[in-house]
């Protein structure tokens, strides 16, 4: 009894693991809020490229955005999905990874402290 118990609550796990796994757009969003958070951010900071300049800092965060998505490829694992991007000459970098019905990217403090160097 104990064994299919078991069984049946791994198929049941399973099964909403399969049914939530996110999409590419659910991946896409997902970078896209990172961009935002970055963009935000450097506009708010004193002596930044875009010191209080909001509208150049989300022209920014969107044309990061649509340059990023041709090299954006996720690989659906039927419970699981895996964001990577890919530039010329470059190895395949993990950057988001989705699982019942959520994307965890990469942390937007740290993409925002690689790209302004603090």
């Amino acid at each position: 009894m104990k064994k299919i118990l078991i069984a049946a609550l791994a198929v049941i796990v399973v099964t909403a693991l399969a049914i939530t796994c996110p999409d590419r757009e659910k991946h896409v969003e997902a970078i896209e809020s990172v961009f935002d958070y970055v963009a935000q951010r450097s506009a708010q900071e004193p002596g930044s490229l875009f010191d209080g300049q909001y509208l150049d800092a989300l022209f920014l965060s969107r044309i990061a955005s649509a340059a990023i998505d041709p090299f954006l490829k996720v690989d659906n694992y039927f419970v699981v999905s895996i964001g990577r991007i890919t530039l010329p000459d470059t190895k395949p970098q993990v950057v988001s990874v989705g699982v019942f019905g959520h994307v965890f990217t990469l942390n937007k403090q740290k993409v925002y402290e690689s790209l302004t160097g603090e």
